[in-house]
């Protein structure tokens, strides 16, 4: 494996920091360059800050490094035919959603904000950008291998979310943070204000944060990692064999279930009931071995996995009283009259990208613990870009979802998308927070690549 990885390094440098950035981007290492707490606010808030994060430094030199080397092999991807003209809507319309996002600038009630959040929807398209022509060939240049750069890629991930793992782990075991605030952990206590925790038989336990800002954060990323070893190992992608594959799998299913992230189970349930649709569709036509061999070699581990998601997602309901269930629930709710109204008002161009917290501020009618997105990122981008911005991230998702070829690659990069689109339906960390934004655009980028691989 790391023989593998060494001589890619040694001939796409570039690699070296995507790598890089890729397992950095799960620790919150960043700079603070300017705290603009909503009015009546006095603490720090996650979605008024502008940040540097290492992790920007690392993608950037990826990119500059790519753009430099690959030079003439981008500027003439449309004259090689690359991508066919049918999908030129996956360049193109991720480009007018941060045109779109600029412009917003001028109708926004704190400008430096829309300003920041506009760089970085750029920095997620220029990421979704540098995956997808990584993977898709680049005619007659043989210096890297694409399934190279996809296992390479895929297990970082997988490594990354064990590490996490572990740590969610000790959290949980202890109660506490872990003391690693240099990998950008949080401070979290069950008695603390503000901390993610469930209430079983009216004692408080944390639900484990890693390195992440929130619990939901991390169970989406760790299904993010599942679905990557899951994918490895029906490869044999670096040899993951099953004498490390079920002990990975183990190991990063007790991580979502610490995490007790609703939303994390019920996308997974959601995305691999799809998945064992299209697999099934797809064997009908190739038949292989005896009925029990096909059950055996397709569905073994997607049952599996699918009946322990839906007998944790029933614990963790379970363990929540119908008390603390029904407040989360008000508490979400209790933005969406705020979000309509606005939406309202700018029906078609939106309220400015980056700019539903300050706004909640303006409004004088909130408290600061309601200071933070509505949790639905479809709202969410009606309220900041209008029904505009929603048309266009539709009109991407829509050429993207309704024919997905077959295939390993694309059935796997196919879930991930689902799987992530639904958490859209009940959080926003998709679209306002970096380790959010990363996951989405490159599970796009994935998906992306497998249609036009099949041309």
């Amino acid at each position: 494996m790391w023989k593998a990885l060494k001589k890619i390094i040694e001939v796409r440098p570039d690699l070296l920091f995507f790598y890089v950035f890729l397992w950095m981007f799960p620790f919150s290492w960043r700079k603070v360059l300017s705290a603009s707490p909503p009015l009546g606010f006095t603490g720090f808030n996650e979605y008024t800050d502008m940040s540097l994060y290492i992790g920007d430094i690392f993608l950037a030199l990826a990119v500059l490094l790519y753009i430099l080397e690959h030079r003439k092999y981008i500027m003439s991807i449309y004259r090689e035919r690359v991508f066919h003209v049918e999908h030129s809507l996956f360049l193109l319309l991720p480009s007018l959603l941060v045109i779109l996002a600029f412009l917003s600038i001028f109708w926004s009630s704190q400008k430096s904000i829309a300003f920041y959040s506009s760089l970085k929807l750029s920095e997620m398209v220029a990421l979704y950008y540098y995956i997808l022509l990584n993977i898709v060939p680049r005619g007659t240049n043989k210096q890297s291998s694409t399934w190279n750069f996809v296992s390479g890629s895929l297990w970082i991930i997988v490594v990354s979310g064990i590490f996490q793992s572990g740590i969610v782990f000790f959290q949980f075991i202890f109660q506490s943070s872990l003391a690693i605030h240099f990998l950008g952990e949080s401070i979290i206590s069950p008695y603390l204000p503000g901390i993610a925790k469930i209430i079983v038989f009216s004692d408080p336990y944390i639900r484990a944060y890693g390195t992440f800002p929130h619990p939901n954060v991390l169970g989406g990323f760790l299904v993010f990692s599942l679905f990557s070893l899951v994918y490895l190992y029906r490869e044999k992608m670096f040899h993951v064999e099953q004498k490390i594959f079920y002990p990975f799998l183990f190991i990063l299913f007790i991580g979502i279930t610490l995490t007790f992230s609703k939303s994390a189970f019920i996308s997974f349930i959601i995305s691999l009931s799809i998945l064992w649709y299209r697999k099934n569709k797809d064997s009908e036509t190739v038949p292989r071995g005896t009925v029990r061999d096909r059950f055996r070699n397709m569905f073994h581990v997607e049952q599996l996995l699918f009946l322990c998601a839906i007998a944790i997602l029933l614990l963790i309901s379970l363990l929540q009283n119908e008390r603390n269930l029904w407040q989360s629930v008000n508490e979400r709710l209790s933005l969406l009259p705020f979000t309509l109204e606005y939406i309202a008002w700018h029906p078609f161009l939106g309220n400015g990208v980056g700019q539903f917290v300050y706004n909640i501020s303006l409004d004088g009618n909130f408290l600061p613990w309601q200071f933070q997105p509505i949790h639905n990122i479809y709202l969410l981008l009606i309220y900041e870009l209008g029904l505009f911005g929603l048309s266009l991230l539709g009109i991407f998702l829509f050429f993207l979802l309704h024919i997905v070829p077959r295939g390993t690659w694309a059935n796997y990069s196919f879930t991930l998308v689902i799987s992530l689109l639904v958490i859209g339906f009940m959080d926003h960390y998709l679209w306002d927070i970096q380790t959010g934004q990363i996951m989405l655009w490159t599970a796009l980028a994935f998906l992306s690549s497998s249609k036009i691989l099949t041309k």
